[in-house]
C-alpha cells in the first residue's frame, strides 16, 4: 500500500510538472465553459467546504472553446483550492465566465487579435503582493507553510493553458483578494473543421503519402 501510494504521487507529480511544460498529452474538444463549470459544481462545493462561501457569474450560451475538458477541470479546482486557501472561514469565492475581444490590448497579453471566453476565479482573501504575482506561476514557489502546498497547481494551470493557445492571468493586490483569469480563444475554425468531418491535418497526411518517394522517420522516447 505505501508503495502504491509513492507511485501514485509520483505519477501524480509528473503529469503536473508535463503540464507545466505544456507538454501533457491533450484531448481537445469544443467545450461551453459555462456548462462545464455546471456539470463541475458539486465537486466544486465539496472542495471548498461550507466554511466558504460560492458565488457564480455564468453567461449563457457562449461560444466553444478548444479545450481538454478532464485538464481544464483540474486547472480550475488547483486555482480553487488557492482561492480557498486565501480567504479562509467564512471568505467569498467568485467563478465567472464572459466572452472578451481583444484587439488593441491582445500583443501586450501575447495574444492574438480575436474573441475569447474568460473563466474567472476571484476571492476576496489577503491578495499578494507584487513580487508574488510575478513568481506564482513558478513551479514550486509557494507561500504556503511546509506540507500545505506543492507550488504547483498554478504553474500546472498557466502550462495546460498556454498549451491550449490562451493565456493565465493574475490581478492582485494587498488586501484586496485575487482574480485568475483563464482566456481561452473562441473555437470558430476547429468548430467548422470538426462539421465538415476532414481537418486540414488529414488532408495533408493524405497528400504526404501521396509521394512515395518521401519517407517518415518517427522518433519515439517513451
Amino acid at each position: 500500500e505505501n508503495a502504491r501510494s509513492a507511485a501514485d504521487r509520483g505519477a501524480k507529480l509528473t503529469r503536473q510538472l508535463l503540464a507545466f511544460a505544456r507538454k501533457s498529452r491533450l484531448d481537445p474538444r469544443p467545450t461551453e465553459l459555462t456548462t462545464l463549470v455546471n456539470n463541475f459544481i458539486e465537486v466544486i462545493e465539496s472542495s471548498l467546504g461550507q466554511s466558504v462561501q460560492l458565488q457564480l457569474n455564468l453567461r449563457r450560451r457562449l461560444p466553444t472553446v478548444m479545450v481538454d475538458p478532464e485538464q481544464l477541470e483540474m486547472a480550475l479546482l488547483n486555482i480553487i483550492m488557492n482561492a480557498k486557501d486565501a480567504v479562509g472561514s467564512g471568505g467569498m469565492v467568485t467563478i465567472t465566465t464572459r466572452q472578451m475581444h481583444l484587439n488593441g490590448d491582445a500583443q501586450a497579453r501575447q495574444l492574438s487579435s480575436g474573441d475569447y471566453v474568460a473563466l474567472e476565479v476571484h476571492d476576496d482573501g489577503a491578495g499578494m503582493a507584487p513580487d508574488v504575482v510575478e513568481r506564482a506561476t513558478e513551479p514550486f514557489f509557494t507561500t504556503k507553510r511546509e506540507g500545505k502546498g506543492t507550488g504547483l497547481g498554478l504553474a500546472m494551470a498557466s502550462g495546460f493553458v498556454q498549451q491550449s493557445r490562451g493565456r493565465l492571468e493574475i490581478e492582485s493586490k494587498p488586501g484586496e483578494g485575487a482574480l485568475i483569469r483563464m482566456l481561452f480563444p473562441v473555437s470558430h475554425l476547429q468548430e467548422a473543421e470538426e462539421k465538415s468531418g476532414r481537418s486540414q491535418h488529414v488532408a495533408m497526411a493524405v497528400e504526404v503519402r501521396s509521394h512515395a518517394a518521401e519517407h517518415i522517420l518517427v522518433v519515439e522516447d517513451s
